[in-house]
């Protein structure tokens, strides 16, 4: 058995090589358009400063959950044909929209559901990413990647594998969902995704910050002042500033008054090891704190203890 031979492929190295990379300069991922949706791992504004290279894109490959993935993919892909009698095919390569060139992806391999040829998509979960796959549902961030795989492949039909990580006797293997695609579900994706290339990637245009999460994005962006330039201050800047400073007003009033309470404690535990209380014990704990010298400094937390 084959894959479709029409695919846009863009190329068959191996995906995160540098020929892959290059290659995928400049395109718009499944798991980019996720971000849109605001359950990928940036935000639209991220998403944009490292299109327009106002930021650069972070290696993500050496972080453990990434080597982890890639690394169990072919223990993923044989769990499942054991599972399913289903032969999982080669990934066809990085392949691109048939008339949006700027829309890529890379799916894990092929395989044949229901008779019919689909896309096959692995990963792996931790013990709180279990509940994303309870109910036979399957996380909207893999919903929308393996969509955006079955309409560059042309196909219906896809089937994601999920291996747990952390085994226990009656976990299974390896969990499975057959997929279908949705077409509305697709359109709208695609609406979404074709907007944000035209209204803010074409025309350089940042997106809505989201504030709560942008702050490094801004600072990268912007990681120091232009000498001689300024810049007006506009209604909503000086209504925010003065924001601003309430809340740190407020923040400096919670600090003491949490100082108090901790130093309260502190003194009353004293010497002992442990606070026995009827619903939750206090006891003193070891934290990590970050210094200014070589090695690592800790400092004593107390901390509640769960019955």
């Amino acid at each position: 058995m084959s894959t479709h031979a029409t695919y846009n492929v863009v190329t068959t190295e191996p995906p995160g090589s540098p020929a892959w990379l290059a290659a995928h300069e400049g395109k718009i991922g499944g798991s980019d358009i996720a971000c849109l949706f605001g359950v990928g791992r940036k935000t639209p504004l991220r998403l944009w400063a490292e299109w327009t290279k106002k930021v650069e894109r972070d290696d993500i490959s050496k972080l453990p959950h990434i080597r982890r993935g890639v690394a169990l993919e072919p223990v993923v892909k044989a769990l499942y044909t054991e599972v399913t009698d289903r032969p999982v095919l080669a990934t066809p390569g990085l392949i691109a929209h048939p008339t949006l060139p700027w829309l890529a992806g890379t799916p894990d391999g092929m395989v044949y559901v229901g008779g019919d040829l689909g896309v096959w998509e692995a990963k792996t979960m931790g013990f709180f990413k279990k509940r994303d796959w309870a109910d036979e549902q399957v996380p909207l961030a893999y919903q929308i990647q393996v969509h955006l795989y079955m309409i560059l492949t042309g196909t219906e039909k896809a089937s994601i594998a999920a291996m747990p990580i952390d085994d226990s006797e009656d976990e299974e293997p390896v969990l499975w969902r057959d997929l279908v695609i949705n077409p509305i579900f697709a359109d709208r994706m695609m609406d979404t995704v074709i907007e944000f290339h035209d209204k803010h990637l074409v025309t350089e245009i940042p997106p809505e910050g989201n504030w709560e999460k942008d702050r490094e994005t801004i600072k990268r962006m912007f990681p120091r002042e232009v000498p001689g330039q300024v810049v007006e201050m506009t209604d909503e800047a000086i209504q925010r500033w003065a924001h601003k400073e309430e809340l740190a007003s407020m923040k400096t009033a919670i600090s003491k008054e949490l100082d108090a309470e901790t130093a309260w404690l502190e003194a009353f535990i004293g010497n002992a090891g442990l606070a026995i209380g009827p619903n939750y014990d206090l006891k003193y704990v070891e934290e990590s704190v970050k210094g200014y010298t070589v090695e690592p400094k800790t400092k004593r937390q107390i901390r509640k203890v769960k019955k």
